[in-house]
Parts: C-alpha cells; structure tokens; sequence
C-alpha cells in the first residue's frame, strides 16, 4: 500500500525490490484504481448510451406532444368556443383540456412500469452490491412526462381560449 504523498518513491521501491528478487522476470504492476476503473468502463458506456438514448426519446416524444396538441386543440376549437360561450372561465377550460392530455401519459407510465421493474432489477442484479429498487424513479418519469405533455398542450389550449367564442363558431 502506498501512501498518496509519495507514490513516485513507493513504486520505485517496489521495482528496486523485485529486480532484487527476480532479475529476470518483468515487472507487470496495476493500481487498484486502474483495475477498478478499467472493470467498470463497461457499465459507464451503458450508462452514457442509455442517458443519450433517453435524451433522444424525450425529443421525439416531445416534439410528438406539441404535434399532438396542435391538432387536438385545433379539432376541439368549437368545443372551447361553445364552453366559453356557456360562461366557462379560461383557466377551467385549461384545466379541462390538460385533464384531458394528462390522462394518457398516466395511463401509458402505469402501464409500461412493470417492464421498467424487470428492466431495473435485471441491470441491478450485474451488482454485487445493488441499491434499492424505490418507486422514486418512476413518479419522477411521469412527474417529467406529464410536464412535458401539459407544457406541450398548454401552449396550444391557451391561445386557443384567447379566440373570440362568435369568429370560431361561424368559420365552416
């Protein structure tokens, strides 16, 4: 073991010491930290491709939601017109439509979660010692999923209350 302040000497010692004990063989020294680093490069290309990989699905995802809203908001215009028309105040028109788009994105993260769990278990079960499997990751997933997905609608669902009730309810 050696001593971080003179690893230089350390090593040099020991290299004084095995040409003394075996002049003809080679020296092959390994640090722990090299050892350990080099085992476990593995699991940091795996982590590094599953954070790009989510990365790229969060785009898509993201940019399939705003799609989504934009049409769905633009099919429901007469709908937000007519509830505008019956007294409905913007903000419950808000909170309708997004009720609307967050139901979904519930539905789909409760329905995906059992393959998330095996997924999990399997990558954690590679470790000797393994964290806890909590539920945190996944409320956090929808957490993110439904911010996106209202984010995403509520763009579309506020402009589309800031529309006169009269000018949507007259075009054909």
């Amino acid at each position: 073991r050696l001593a971080r302040d003179s690893v230089a000497q350390g090593v040099a010692d020991i290299e004084a010491a095995w040409t003394q004990l075996a002049p003809g063989a080679p020296l092959n020294r390994t640090f722990l930290d090299d050892g350990f680093r080099n085992a476990y490069s593995m699991y940091a290309a795996v982590n590094r491709l599953f954070v790009g990989l989510a990365a790229f699905v969060l785009f898509i995802a993201s940019a399939g939601s705003f799609g989504i809203a934009s049409y769905s908001v633009r099919a429901r215009l007469r709908e937000i017109g007519i509830r505008k028309i019956f007294g409905a105040s913007r903000a419950r028109i808000l909170q309708l439509m997004l009720w609307a788009f967050g139901k979904p994105v519930v539905i789909a993260n409760v329905l995906v979660w059992p393959i998330g769990v095996i997924s999990m278990q399997a990558y954690l079960a590679m470790f000797a010692q393994r964290m806890p499997l909590t539920p945190l990751p996944f409320v956090l997933a929808l957490g993110i999923a439904l911010a996106f997905a209202w984010i995403a609608a509520g763009v579309h669902i506020a402009a589309a209350t800031r529309v006169e009730p009269a000018r949507v309810l007259r075009r054909d």
